[in-house]
């Protein structure tokens, strides 16, 4: 079912999208902060409903605090943490434990199912979410909004194994519930339910690794172009400009000493097409970069509005450019940059096994057609060409 369900999913990232989230960046001053809050429509200041805080009170008797964890009674419900905007809620069994790893050592896949009801609803939902979940037996993970002016209101964390399950929950649970929209930066699923990955190092929500993605765009394309518009920048533009610049050279040439040009395939994440020497070079951000710089570009937000002015058409098309071809070379999203390249190399493409391919590797290996072990090979061989066709 996941692998149906995940074919289904409609990604938002048209070009229009992208050109819009490069204004928006632009006209949020270029602050991560500014821009991540306008995409997301909160604030900060709206206040808590009464029934909402009347059900973090009733978790809060009921669970065990994340922050006391160390103490764990094996007999609670459940543990909760009450955070700033949100209220994280886990089984005991946490389906995202950072020791769950593959043999190879990577995390596994991890994805969000995201759930846009208000009100009471909402804690009719949670409520019934975490009753099912324990009459079952199913690890669960979940936060849901403190407050209602948020399009992501309830986000189900669902490891692989369970993600069918939950699905299944989220689907039978929704009946007959008015559902708003979907957060604009998330897949969409049968235009009611939102479907996402948790990016590879866990650390960045799929809205958070977006708006950090469009600031690496849009500073590649500041360094790429300095020469052309030099003349317009004022001394202080210049020395932040310079400074950018001056990063990538270092990084590439301490990149060069310590491994070499030869063994540079040995730097990069195993979801990278380009490697950290390939980066540097042009002028491309490693993602843990953008994801702690959260002031963006707003120190050269002024010199950015004078650039984008001088050739609107220009910035935003050769920015869009950047966000697709980084998003998908060098921080491992899917063509569709909804989903990693994992979960698009696992479920999401169609791997095609012809008669030629068959006959080629039963050749190579000197058997039998009907030979059990000739699948494996053809299908890795598929794979191997799928991977080249992506990287041309």
């Amino acid at each position: 079912m996941i692998e149906d369900v995940l074919k289904k999913v409609k990604s938002p990232f048209s070009d229009k999208l992208i050109k819009d989230l490069i204004e928006l960046f632009i006209s949020s001053k270029c602050d991560n902060n500014i821009f991540y809050r306008t995409i997301n429509e909160f604030d900060r200041n709206s206040k808590i409903d009464p029934e909402i805080s009347k059900l973090i009170e009733d978790f809060e008797k009921k669970g065990v605090d994340g922050s006391e964890i160390f103490g764990l009674d094996n007999e609670a419900s459940f543990i909760y943490l009450n955070d700033t905007d949100w209220v994280f809620i886990r089984s005991e069994d946490d389906p995202l434990d950072e020791n769950k790893r593959t043999s190879d050592k990577r995390l596994p896949l991890v994805y969000r199912i995201y759930l846009n009801i208000k009100g009471k609803e909402k804690i009719d939902f949670v409520n019934k979410y975490v009753s099912i979940c324990k009459e079952k037996n199913i690890p669960f993970k979940f936060k849901f909004s403190k407050i209602d002016k948020r399009d992501d209101q309830i986000i189900i964390h669902t490891d692989e194994k369970h993600f069918d399950e939950n699905l299944e929950i989220v689907e039978e649970l929704s009946k007959g519930l008015e559902i708003g929209k979907v957060p604009g930066l998330i897949g969409t699923y049968e235009d009611r339910f939102g479907i996402s990955e948790e990016y590879y190092n866990r650390l960045y929500s799929p809205t958070t690794s977006k708006v950090g993605l469009i600031r690496s765009s849009v500073k590649k394309y500041l360094c790429d172009h300095i020469e052309e518009f030099s003349d317009i920048l004022s001394e202080e533009e210049k020395k932040y400009f310079d400074g950018y610049i001056a990063y990538y050279s270092e990084m590439y040439e301490f990149e060069k000493e310590v491994h070499g040009v030869e063994q540079a395939d040995l730097r990069k994440s195993f979801y990278q097409k380009k490697n950290d020497l390939e980066c540097y070079k042009e002028h491309i951000d490693t993602e843990s970069f953008t994801y702690y710089d959260s002031e963006g570009l707003s120190k050269v937000y002024e010199a950015i509005i004078k650039i984008y002015e001088k050739d609107p058409e220009k910035f935003l098309t050769e920015v869009t450019e950047n966000f697709k071809m980084i998003g998908t070379e060098v921080w491992g999203f899917s063509k569709d940059l909804n989903f990693t390249n994992s979960t698009e190399e696992k479920y999401l493409i169609k791997k095609e096994i012809s008669k030629e391919d068959i006959k080629e590797v039963s050749t190579e290996n000197n058997i039998n057609n009907t030979d059990l072990s000739v699948a494996k090979k053809v299908l890795d061989k598929c794979i191997n060409k799928e991977n080249e066709k992506n990287k041309e």
